[in-house]
């Protein structure tokens, strides 16, 4: 960061789908995993740029969720539910 002198804020693109099944069927590993992406992932970040941040005029903290791009939910359509 100090090449380019500092950083204005970064923008966390993150996300992942995790299991999709019943809630009695998903394995709680498998949930802790997706818990940690998305949210734990992007806390950490902002954790970590805020000291570079802190006292600047302009700073900002980006975070994205989507998981769309790589496995859309083609089964999902407006007022159809989810079975």
């Amino acid at each position: 960061m100090d090449a380019f002198s500092g950083i204005d804020g970064p923008v966390n693109n993150v996300g992942i789908a995790g299991p999709i099944a019943p809630i009695e069927k998903v394995d709680r590993e498998e949930w802790v995993c997706t818990i940690a992406v998305n949210a734990i992932g992007p806390f950490l970040i902002a954790k970590h740029v805020a000291p570079r941040l802190r006292g600047r005029d302009r700073t900002c903290v980006a975070i994205f969720f989507s998981i769309s791009r790589k496995r859309p939910l083609t089964s999902i359509r407006k007022n159809t539910p989810v079975t």
